[in-house]
């Protein structure tokens, strides 16, 4: 059985609202696998700017002050594994941009790589189809 592996690059643009501010990506990440039809793999969620981090937690009162005063630093990014085209989080955990410099616009970039989704070919289809 041959696996069909895939490179997936997607870009969104945030506008925070406030000096310290948390924006749950969730949606838009779990938006970007779909589009790229990543069936399993990783998925890479990376905060182009110094004073935004990428998080994976429960999104919650309380985590952008514990971000800056006491919490590990934030990292610029995460990585999250995909299993039946989903993110492979822990019930609650979302991921996170934190913001700690705001208002500002920023930019988050995402890199998926791993199997792609595999077509289900019905009868007359898999006769048409032959792979090159």
């Amino acid at each position: 059985m041959d696996i069909d592996f895939g490179v997936a690059v997607g870009q969104v643009a945030i506008r925070t609202h406030e000096g310290v501010e948390v924006v749950d990506l969730t949606a838009r990440v779990e938006a970007f696998l779909e589009a790229a039809a990543l069936e399993a793999g990783w998925v890479n969620v990376h905060s182009r700017h110094a004073a935004a981090g990428i998080a994976v937690n429960e999104n919650g009162p309380g985590l952008a002050p514990d971000a800056r005063a006491g919490a590990p630093p934030l990292r610029t990014a995460q990585t999250v594994a995909v299993a039946a085209g989903r993110l492979q989080l822990p019930p609650r955990q979302r991921v996170l941009l934190v913001e700690l410099d705001g208002p500002r616009e920023r930019e988050v970039s995402m890199f998926a790589l791993g199997e792609k989704r595999r077509r289900v070919l019905t009868a007359s289809a898999a006769e048409a189809y032959s792979p090159a």
